[in-house]
């Protein structure tokens, strides 16, 4: 155990493999959290505490890809508690080993032609139509159909899956949810060969999925070169400037050809190379701008489920 860490130290900010056990001093759970995600890592975190809002402060800002409260940090279980990190501790598309999209990420999925004429039924956002009515007017009337078919769906799949917690283990006397939160950073790649009307998804993707963007488009695409249309930054550069900035996050978007000199980010920077075919089924699309999150709790305390027993109760009662 090593006492008196301070913080941005090398002990602070490097993952140790051994017994080596570094304390630092928080002077509230508030500086606690900003302490943990300062290092840069993400995989597990965990908080004792029977104060339910100091438990709400702890779920909703700390960023690691498993949280845990009131119980062990280690032991997760496929499906109950499905395990990844994010950050430094994530790896590629970030798909949790016993999570639902695990094999996904494993596959290289193209849409069947058929299935990009198919009519999805619902309604969009002012906000929604006004965008797609200003990547519009640079598109043709097909391409304007599909762009508004994929942001149906893409809608559809925030509403149904994405946007909701998922305990699929309902086991009494611990919470075990699987939710998705908006990634950190996400490079939108837009090369000279890419077309309109995947930049414009992809766009329109990342703001359904709340993910912060950055767009870098080469100087010859066709593409919408105007930031206040992309409603993102924008750098219009050949890729030989794009290797030699820093990059916003570890997730890159690529619309149209892959170069072997984009490659090297992937080899030397570790930047995951997003290069499938833009989708108009929202349940695969949204993953390139989610983070995945298991958060377990465990609410009794010895067999005692407390103020929970009420809610079962409750719906035990109804007809």
């Amino acid at each position: 155990m090593k006492l008196g860490v301070r913080a941005g130290s090398f002990t602070h900010c490097t993952e140790l493999f051994g017994p080596v056990l570094g304390m630092m001093r928080a002077s509230s759970l508030a500086h606690a959290v900003e302490l943990a995600n300062g290092t840069g890592y993400g995989l597990t975190a965990g908080l004792a505490s029977l104060d339910e809002r100091e438990q709400r402060y702890f779920v909703e800002h700390m960023r690691a890809g498993n949280l845990y409260v009131n119980r062990t940090i280690t032991g997760a279980i496929a499906e109950r508690q499905p395990f990844g990190g994010i950050g430094n501790s994530g790896f590629g598309p970030g798909a949790k080993a016993g999570g639902p999209n695990y094999v996904a990420q494993l596959c290289h999925l193209r849409e069947r032609p058929e299935v990009r004429t198919m009519r999805v039924p619902g309604t969009l956002s002012d906000a929604l139509e006004a965008r797609i009515a200003t990547f519009a007017s640079v598109l043709d009337e097909g391409d304007t159909e599909l762009l508004r078919a994929r942001v149906l769906d893409y809608a559809r799949a925030m509403s149904e899956h994405f946007g909701r917690e998922h305990d699929p283990a309902s086991i009494l006397g611990q919470h075990n949810r699987f939710r998705y939160r908006p990634a950190d950073g996400v490079l939108l790649r837009v090369e000279a060969d890419a077309s309109l009307v995947d930049v414009a998804s992809s766009c329109l993707a990342a703001q359904l999925a709340g993910a912060r963007i950055e767009v870098s488009m080469d100087p010859r695409a066709t593409a919408y070169q105007d930031a206040s249309v992309l409603a993102a930054p924008l750098d219009v550069e050949h890729v030989d400037a794009l290797l030699a900035r820093t990059l916003p996050g570890s997730r890159l978007r690529l619309l149209g050809s892959r170069s072997a000199l984009l490659s090297t980010l992937n080899r030397e920077q570790g930047v995951h190379i997003a290069d499938e075919p833009v989708l108009g089924e929202g349940r695969f699309e949204l993953l390139h701008y989610l983070m995945e999150q298991s958060v377990s709790i465990e609410y009794h305390r010895y067999g005692n489920l407390g103020a929970h027993a009420l809610g079962l109760a409750t719906r035990s009662a109804r007809p």
